[in-house]
């Protein structure tokens, strides 16, 4: 029956081994009885998501007759699932829930295939749903992903921006489809900054990606990409004025109280004043003015509280001075490797640092100053600038000495995080092949590290 449910979506046996779909059948126990004759602990079970608990303390499989679409982290571990209903019965799809090491609102279905095809094409395609994803890549398009069973949040934005230039957004044209696409657009513009860019794609009613690219195929479908998605400025300014009679002064004047928190939400730049520009076009308003309708806003109390990864008070001392060497001499990271393994470290202050480091990648010779301009319209701000006056400074070849040690020490504690989390697998299941390759290949990344580091 599973086989038959592929085979009618228009999938090949290639295409569900690349993506390791599989089934979960019409029982109660069957995972409960398989894993615990292994000798996994039930409550090991619960803790990962896999089994539920009914009003009567009874654990039960929580997929039961359905497709099982394997989630991974950026790495390619299996870190949770997702299911399709077979026939009738609801929920039609069901994800795992939060566990220790699945978020939802950081991971991506379908990254850790498509992240070198992104980070070529410097382009990805954000969809909706798990067979929208594969049955693109069985046309030829390899750089989607979609997000898991939420909205596209400002973690997702962030992760996607750190590998291309551009993200277009294809969701179905009805109200659900659109309402996901003005919170991803709302989630986007503090990531919007200059060099970025971001379209939005609405397909015809009743279709979604999966059923329209077997309709057009691949190049017709990549055509309308080009061709029909909307420059983010234009999704935003139609979205805001569909109710709006912008023949009537008050009716423009609404548009530009309605536009000015969503445009105090990106960084300043180029990018922000043309939209202030154009938004000062449709609404007849000087560009003077439309700044002073933004300023106004901007003194206002901030709504939102920061954030506590970025607290100072928690951030690890090796963030922070990273963070100080960089922001006196950027060129220091213009060589950095291994950004993947940082990325990996759950610790504050890392997203920041990290989002420098590629910044500074990407452009070898910014200057202090532009690096934190970026993020004047952030939280962050006033902390680097304070990092960036910091003393204790030195000299240039004892300046890069100092860098390469602190983030060797970052990669190190990345890489106890990794094969702790490993180590702990391995006490309660026995660890897959590839699970072992990557254990052993951390540890002996591991010892390399360490004599490096103590050599130094």
């Amino acid at each position: 029956q599973a086989r038959d449910y592929l085979k009618e979506r228009g999938l090949t046996g290639e295409t569900a081994v690349t993506y390791s779909l599989g089934f979960a059948p019409q029982s109660w126990d069957s995972l409960i009885n398989a894993l615990t004759t292994q000798g996994v602990q039930k409550k090991d079970l619960q803790t990962a998501g896999l089994v539920s608990v009914n009003d009567n303390d009874r654990m039960y499989d929580k997929f039961r007759q359905r497709i099982i679409f394997p989630i991974h982290d950026q790495r390619g571990r299996v870190i949770a699932f997702g299911g399709r209903i077979l026939g009738d019965g609801e929920p039609k799809y069901l994800n795992s829930p939060e566990t220790p090491v699945f978020h939802k609102g950081k991971e991506l279905y379908g990254l850790h295939l498509a992240r070198d095809t992104i980070h070529k094409q410097d382009r990805v395609i954000v969809v909706e749903g798990y067979m929208d994803v594969i049955a693109l890549a069985q046309a030829g398009i390899t750089n989607a992903v979609a997000s898991l069973g939420t909205a596209t949040t400002a973690d997702h934005i962030e992760r996607l921006f750190r590998l291309c230039n551009e993200i277009i957004f294809c969701f179905d044209g009805d109200r659900a489809g659109r309402q996901a696409a003005w919170r991803a657009l709302e989630n986007t513009l503090p990531a919007m900054r200059d060099g970025k860019q971001a379209g939005f794609l609405f397909l015809p009613d009743g279709e979604d990606p999966d059923t329209h690219v077997r309709k057009l195929g691949k190049d017709a479908f990549l055509e309308q990409i080009n061709t029909d998605s909307l420059p983010l400025t234009d999704y935003l300014l139609n979205h805001l004025s569909e109710d709006i009679d912008m023949s009537r002064l008050d009716g423009k004047a609404r548009l530009a109280q309605l536009a000015r928190p969503l445009l105090n939400s990106m960084p300043s730049g180029t990018l922000k004043a043309m939209m202030t520009d154009e938004l000062a076009r449709n609404t007849g308003l000087g560009s003077d003015q439309i700044d002073a309708i933004l300023v106004e806003d901007e003194i206002k109390p901030a709504a939102r509280p920061a954030p506590a990864d970025h607290s100072a008070a928690k951030r690890s001392p090796h963030v922070t001075r990273a963070l100080e060497l960089l922001l006196h001499e950027p060129a220091l990271a213009a060589d950095s490797q291994h950004l993947d393994t940082l990325q990996c470290l759950e610790l504050p202050g890392m997203d920041t640092l990290c989002q420098i480091i590629a910044i500074i990648v990407a452009r070898p010779d910014i200057a202090s100053s532009a690096i934190i301009e970026r993020f004047r319209d952030t939280l962050y701000y006033n902390r680097l600038c304070e990092l960036a006056g910091s003393a204790g400074i030195h000299d240039e070849t004892k300046n890069e000495k100092e860098f390469h040690a602190v983030i060797g020490r970052l990669k190190l504690m990345a890489i106890n995080q990794e094969t702790g989390k490993l180590a702990l697998a391995a006490r309660s299941s026995t660890l897959s092949g590839d699970e072992k390759a990557t254990l052993r290949k951390l540890y002996q990344e591991k010892r390399e590290l360490e004599r490096k580091l103590e050599s130094s």
